[in-house]
């Protein structure tokens, strides 16, 4: 039995210090954004930044003409996030725990004030944390309050079967909202362009998901370390 109980504890220690490696990831990507990208005004980027420098830039997305339209709500804005998120235990191949899907017009430009300068979010990340625009679920006790959630997923091809325990949260931008981008100069038909790596709205995200990468490592390091080595003494020199 105590075989059994060793093999069980050497698990979960290898298994939450896989989980420590996860954060450690995490936490040396969120750094590279931090010490890496370098903040700079939209009007350096255009004229003093060599191309293929990593760079920030808070500021705001500028107005388009035209706009595009939130696939739910229909609403006019330059920029809008959708995304599907399901429980962990319904996922499977063809329903992911998570989808999201994103659209903005051909040209998107930021601007500080001083200028403004296009950018690409064809491959970026996207943090957002305020409420969303729109929201609907559909659970055990409760359906879809809004006839417009039903024609977008009938659209999408989402089968009946698989919305149990689904929340949809749409997210628009409108002209002025504020954000920051962390991304590399390139040059598009002569054109100074800014490839996306990630975009949210809070400049201090990646330092709180550091911060927590570091906690949850010096707290959980130390004693998975010490249940795998205890599980090892036990299972090899009972």
């Amino acid at each position: 039995m105590d075989v059994f109980i060793n093999i069980f504890l050497l698990l979960v220690g290898l298994l939450g210090l896989l989980m420590v490696l996860g954060l450690l990831a995490v936490g040396w990507q969120q750094f590279s954004l931090v010490w890496q990208y370098r903040r700079v005004s939209v009007t350096q980027a255009l004229w003093n930044v060599p191309l293929g420098k990593k760079l920030r830039i808070k500021g705001y997305l500028a107005e388009v003409n035209p706009t595009v339209e939130s696939p739910i709500t229909q609403t006019a804005c330059v920029f809008w996030h959708l995304s599907l998120s399901r429980p962990l235990r319904k996922k499977t191949k063809t329903f992911p725990a998570f989808l999201s899907s994103a659209e903005y017009p051909k040209e998107l430009f930021i601007s500080d004030g001083s200028d403004r300068l296009r950018i690409n979010l064809r491959n970026a990340e996207i943090d957002i944390l305020e409420p969303p625009h729109f929201t609907d679920q559909q659970n055990a006790v409760m359906t879809f309050k809004h006839s417009r959630t039903l024609m977008y997923l009938t659209d999408i091809a989402e089968p009946p079967d698989a919305r149990e325990n689904l929340s949809v949260k749409e997210h628009t931008f409108q002209p002025h909202q504020r954000v920051v981008v962390w991304g590399q100069i390139i040059e598009v038909d002569r054109q100074r362009v800014l490839s996306v790596k990630k975009m949210s709205t809070s400049e201090t995200l990646p330092i709180q998901y550091m911060l927590a990468a570091i906690v949850g490592i010096f707290l959980m390091g130390p004693i998975l370390v010490e249940i795998v080595g205890y599980a090892l003494e036990r299972l090899f020199d009972p």
